[in-house]
């Protein structure tokens, strides 16, 4: 199994509380934190729960397995954390703690990242500009994003994130639309050996907007948008 990195989030959030529950159980050994040591101490004094800390020198240090133990790579707290009051003075570590991980996997070092939730406020108050995970990640990467939930039976693509609702229909474009179906599309092939997916598009509007009475973007733009693909042979309805 190759390397897996956890960050926690928020760190006076239920990130760093995550962690140490996680650690009750036998992880493997390639599950490596990426926390404050400190944060995690008293994160597991406060649910009085024992968690033994490997604290690695780098992601190639020698790591472990067993139960209550958690693999650490230490990233330091700007200023002291009290749980469940958000100070933005930590916003840094959040930040620095995504970036790294990050790092890991662009360099091939990680195989996988796992985020614990942040609070966007908060890092926003701090001067950090971003809306969530999903665009800091893109532009790190300095890749298009696409989320996507899913499980053993289904995957959604959301075509966006992170909106107010009012804003959301400046996002239907042609333009847009394709280049989401595109990348899904061929992500499905590369990341998922589907060799040809098969993609349902949901409407906008209530009804797919009712023939125009409650909307014209299915109509004018989704249904289009659809035929275009269908006739490239492309599995979109």
């Amino acid at each position: 199994m190759k390397k897996i990195v956890v960050t926690l989030g928020e760190p006076a959030g239920i990130g760093p509380d995550l962690g140490v529950l996680l650690t009750q159980k036998k992880l493997t050994k390639d599950i490596i934190f990426i926390a404050d040591p400190l944060l995690i101490h008293k994160s597991a004094d406060k649910l009085n729960k024992k968690v033994d800390l490997n604290v690695m020198q780098n992601i190639s240090s020698k790591t472990y397995s067993n139960k209550n133990l958690m693999n650490l790579l230490p990233v330091k707290l700007n200023v002291k954390n009290n749980p469940g009051i958000m100070n933005y003075k930590n916003s840094e570590y959040v930040i620095n703690s995504i970036k790294l991980a990050a790092k890991l996997c662009l360099d091939k070092k990680a195989s996988a990242m796992v985020t614990g939730p942040i609070s966007k406020s908060i890092l926003n108050k701090a001067g950090f500009k971003i809306s969530g995970h999903t665009e800091f990640l893109a532009d790190i990467c300095k890749k298009k994003s696409l989320m996507l939930l899913m499980n053993k039976k289904i995957k959604v693509a959301l075509h966006t994130t992170h909106l107010p609702i009012q804003s959301v229909t400046k996002e239907i474009t042609k333009v847009k639309l394709k280049k989401t179906i595109s990348l899904l599309n061929e992500e499905m092939k590369i990341k998922f050996a589907i060799s040809k997916p098969k993609i349902l598009v949901t409407g906008l509007n209530p009804h797919a907007g009712e023939d125009g009475l409650l909307g014209l973007q299915d109509s004018k733009i989704i249904a289009p948008v659809i035929r275009d693909f269908q006739e490239k042979n492309v599995c979109v309805d």
